[in-house]
């Protein structure tokens, strides 16, 4: 019997051109996501284009984290320091110049928001770790958030290069580029190739954990489960995405493009 049967379902994957990534990684889909496009959708009901952007950004993010910690302070409170980091790592290292990806993941992998990320899949399961449990599983998911990122850059690079230069795109396609005077093409192939990698030394990692620990608590258990769907989950939104995918528009926002 599926444990989660109550509000997610099984997603399958295999109508998804998925560029050979995302494999041996299920796939899940929230029953109720129809009340996030909802409040979403009542957030940015006042918004107005650029008038007092940075004052409005503000306020967003203090009401974001007060909502937060209103709802479970100690999850909130690992939101909101992930997310000071991740702006505080883009602000200090955007222009560092990467001599090798993995030099460059060791940024990436904070400015993309992958431990945020993490941090509010948290919240959600309504799950903390200890600072033993976070020592004890940080190098199980190092490849996850490195997979993460990459998978971003991997199909965010085309829409970026539109919009910015490929000397400056902050991008590891851009960097496999420079580094090795590749074309475009082959470049990518670099970076789909470092993400399967990346994907598949995850989930031996987690094996390896399970093996060394012996028998797990059914917490951990749930969370490595559940950082194995922000593969798949960030994989499939990344292939369907508007910001990628100008045409695609989904929930309210498609109703409200429409009209």
């Amino acid at each position: 019997m599926d444990p989660y049967s109550d509000t997610l379902d099984l997603v399958d994957t295999s109508h998804f051109d998925t560029h050979g990534l995302g494999a041996n990684h299920k796939l899940r889909r929230h029953k109720f996501e129809h009340l996030a496009d909802a409040g979403c959708h009542k957030a940015r009901s006042d918004w107005e284009s650029e008038a007092q952007a940075e004052a409005g950004l503000r306020l967003l993010y203090e009401r974001c984290i007060s909502r937060l910690l209103q709802t479970d302070n100690v999850c909130a409170k690992r939101i909101a320091k992930t997310w000071k980091d991740a702006i505080d790592t883009t602000t200090r290292d955007k222009n560092v110049d990467s001599k090798s990806i993995e030099d460059y993941l060791e940024f990436r992998m904070i400015d993309t928001g992958a431990p945020f990320v993490e941090a509010l899949m948290l919240f959600g399961m309504g799950m903390t770790l200890s600072p033993q449990e976070d020592a004890d599983l940080g190098h199980v998911i190092r490849p996850c958030f490195a997979a993460l990122a990459l998978t971003n850059d991997y199909f965010s690079f085309d829409r970026e290069m539109e919009e910015i230069d490929t000397s400056t795109l902050i991008n590891s396609v851009a960097i496999v580029m420079r580094i090795q005077n590749l074309d475009i093409p082959t470049a990518k192939a670099i970076i789909n190739e470092t993400i399967q990698k990346y994907e598949q030394e995850f989930l031996r990692r987690i094996d390896q954990y399970k093996q060394h620990k012996g028998p797990i608590s059914n917490k951990i258990e749930q969370y490595m489960e559940a950082m194995t769907y922000q593969i798949s989950g960030n994989l499939v939104w990344s292939l369907n995405c508007p910001r990628y995918n100008p045409g695609y528009r989904y929930g309210l926002e498609a109703c409200q493009h429409e009209g």
